[in-house]
């Protein structure tokens, strides 16, 4: 389960349990790109934290966010204050991807983010570039 953080760029998003093997369709602009994975983080049972920022200098970037081919964040403005969410990671549902898809390119190409992850015990800081023709993909799964 995704829990919101206080904040208006929060979101709540319900994470369906892995026994229906409900999965949904992939959206086209996953489909028509390529999902370039920028990182693949094993991780402790909780929660992880997710803000994403706009790197560098802000620039009019905006990103459309997937979790697990699900939109969560649509056009999704990126500047100093984050957007943030968090990930409920669990036997029950141990694996998750963050897609970050670029819906525009800001005054200075490419769209460029910081996305900062918090897990159980670690603290991540990643540099994440996308394109009209390369969205970004970070994945967390449960350590066995």
């Amino acid at each position: 389960m995704i829990k919101p953080k206080a904040d208006t760029a929060s979101t709540t998003i319900s994470v369906l349990k892995q026994s229906h093997k409900i999965i949904p369709s992939t959206p086209p602009v996953l489909k028509t790109r390529e999902n370039a994975l920028v990182r693949e983080i094993e991780t402790e049972a909780g929660e992880i934290k997710i803000d994403i920022y706009d790197n560098g200098e802000i620039d009019g970037d905006s990103v459309s966010i997937y979790h697990n081919n699900t939109l969560i964040r649509s056009h999704m403005g990126l500047s100093a204050k984050p957007i943030s969410f968090t990930i409920g990671v669990n036997p029950s549902q141990p694996h998750h991807e963050i897609t970050l898809v670029a819906e525009n390119l800001g005054s200075i190409p490419p769209n460029t983010a910081l996305m900062i992850i918090t897990t159980p015990g670690n603290r991540y800081e990643l540099f994440i570039s996308s394109s009209e023709q390369k969205n970004a993909r970070v994945v967390f799964d449960l350590k066995k």
